[in-house]
């Protein structure tokens, strides 16, 4: 699972004209797709200024990797967009949080005594740390739980940050960046 949070988006929206955050938001969503569905990833929900990707396969080592790919590349092209485009709160900066493992995934339905309302979602310890981990106050960092670090870190640098107490986690969960994709040069 991978969170992706704006920085600063409530004072953001607060501060500024309603139709420039809105400019911004689909603009930085719009682009941030395409890394998502190059990497086959799908949107499982969008809630105001963040979205929650999903990554599905036969291997955990395999979708872990595609994620923590994916959010580098959000990155990059974060990069890029704030270098086109000039808002009147200036640079748009990411909070990005990754958790590897098993969810339930499918149609919960909220039921009541006026409406049902089924809606598809991913649910489980692995997203709630994923979330928890978007929150750690690192602007632009791919940050990684342990769980993530151990499928990709063979293909990834990585740096240990520490251990951190999460919201409503009993646990300190220690918290890794990504910092790029591994070179490798052949061996003869």
């Amino acid at each position: 699972v991978v969170f992706v949070d704006l920085h600063n988006f409530s004072r953001i929206t607060e501060e500024n004209d309603q139709r420039a955050v809105n400019h911004m938001v689909e603009n930085h969503f719009y682009n941030y797709i395409r890394c998502i569905h190059q990497n086959g990833g799908e949107i499982n929900e969008t809630a105001g200024d963040g979205i929650m990707v999903i990554f599905k396969s036969d291997t955990i080592e395999d979708f872990a990797a595609r994620a923590v790919q994916t959010a580098l590349d959000i990155v990059r092209e974060n990069e890029e967009i704030n270098k086109k485009y000039k808002y009147p709160f200036g640079d748009v900066g990411l909070h990005i949080g990754l958790s590897s493992g098993e969810a339930y995934v499918g149609t919960t339905r909220l039921k009541s005594s006026l409406v049902d309302r089924w809606t598809y979602t991913a649910s489980g310890l692995v997203t709630i740390l994923a979330a928890r981990i978007a929150s750690v106050p690192q602007i632009n960092k791919v940050l990684i739980g342990p769980d993530t670090f151990e499928r990709i870190q063979a293909d990834f640098v990585c740096q240990r940050l520490g251990d951190f107490k999460l919201k409503n986690v009993s646990k300190k969960v220690p918290i890794y960046e990504v910092i790029k994709e591994k070179e490798y040069s052949p061996t003869y």
